[in-house]
């Protein structure tokens, strides 16, 4: 008989800026195996192109969002945009095997993503991002088929009421493709749903509503819609998240040596739990096992903070007084870790205030929240922090 043809191979191609370099390969090389071995691809990193082979598009996909994650910490650069591309040319923009967007790139010093035939573009300065924007649509424009290039009829108004509310949520660069949907059609959805106008810039999700119900409804269904992107690797039993702040002098007591308590926290909760910066990030089958996991964690922090001498009680705070805080860790799509009086607390973007953005909130800057009190549930206890309404 005939050999069996040769497996296919998937190829990708990511610029990682020197920022991001170290964290992509680790110390001695145990990052960049670690990624290789979850992915089961082939990645190597050479002259700041990291190159993924893998035997399947889902392997390729995994290696390109772990690298992209610790860009996004680490190397992220500040301005971002999309550029949506038609179907039937798509193919021709991106060109063979991706030279075509790899010479935008190094012609801009932007990185460039093409999925679900949108553009989404990274770059270190404004004039980067312009000029890769530039060039894709002047690309588009020069292959679009003649038909493409007849008037259109204007959209119809907006059924947004006059008295409108607005408000906005960042969508982290691994989920900003699933949000807009193939031709913006997860957009459309929550329009339908809400009658709220979303529209994407720069990572950042702009909601504008006829009322506060509906401003909320989109929030939500644009807020699941990330974490089911953030979560779609684990198995589906995991359906219920939580997070709890670790102070950086309690984080080594947390993890243990080479992560032993956490894995063993994990073990008896039948919980997944990975660390991120000042968060322990939990999946959980149920409500119960997420608390469980939660006491255990914070009993573990409030012993460290016991040896260490810190203030194991929060200072007299008052529901519904403002206060300085100091932020800690920033967390895409998450929220932001603040220090307040002597106390982790997590500030999610959904009580961010609308103005916000988590581009503007760097750590070590001060800002001021509203604090709402704290509730107690299995004997831990958390307290809740907002942005909404603050005055300054």
């Amino acid at each position: 008989p005939p050999p069996p043809p040769p497996p296919t191979t998937f190829t990708t191609r990511i610029p990682v800026p020197l920022s991001a370099r170290g964290a992509v390969i680790g110390a001695k090389g145990v990052v960049i195996r670690e990624i290789a071995a979850k992915a089961k691809a082939s990645v190597t990193l050479d002259d700041g192109i990291a190159t993924i082979q893998a035997q399947s598009s889902e392997a390729l996909e995994d290696a390109k969002e772990m690298i992209m994650a610790i860009i996004e910490r680490l190397g992220s650069p500040t301005y971002k945009a999309t550029v949506e591309l038609p179907r039937e040319i798509c193919g021709a923009i991106v060109g063979p095997k991706g030279a075509t967007i790899r010479a935008i790139e190094h012609k801009t010093q932007a990185t460039i993503r093409v999925e679900d035939y949108v553009a989404m573009i990274s770059a270190p300065s404004e004039r980067s991002l312009q000029s890769a924007q530039e060039m894709i649509t002047a690309l588009v424009e020069a292959k679009r088929a003649p038909s493409a290039l007849a008037p259109q009829s204007p959209p119809a108004p907006s059924a947004v009421a006059t008295q409108a509310v607005r408000g906005t949520v960042d969508v982290p660069m691994s989920a900003r493709t699933a949000v807009f949907g193939p031709k913006g059609s997860f957009l459309q959805e929550i329009e339908a749903k809400t009658k709220a106008v979303v529209k994407m810039e720069d990572g950042t999700a702009k909601i504008t509503a006829p009322s506060e119900a509906a401003l909320e409804k989109a929030r939500d269904m644009i807020m699941s819609k990330i974490i089911q992107r953030s979560t779609a690797s684990l198995p589906a039993a995991l359906s219920v998240k939580g997070f709890v702040p670790v102070p950086a002098n309690a984080r080594g007591a947390v993890v243990g040596p080479r992560g032993s308590f956490i894995r063993d926290i994990a073990t008896k909760t039948l919980t997944h739990i990975h660390m991120e910066q000042d968060l322990a990030i939990i999946a959980a089958p149920s409500d119960a096992a997420l608390q469980e996991a939660k006491a255990a964690i914070q009993a573990v922090v409030k012993a460290s903070a016991s040896q260490q001498g810190v203030p194991e009680q929060v200072a007299d705070l008052v529901a519904g007084e403002q206060y300085a805080a100091r932020v800690s860790s920033v967390h895409t799509g998450v929220g932001v870790v603040v220090s307040l009086a002597h106390e982790k607390m997590l500030l999610r973007v959904s009580d961010l205030a609308p103005t916000d953005s988590l581009r503007d909130i760097a750590p070590g800057k001060n800002i001021t929240v509203r604090y709402c009190g704290a509730q107690e549930h299995d004997g831990v206890v958390e307290h809740r922090i907002s942005r909404d309404g603050v005055s300054s």
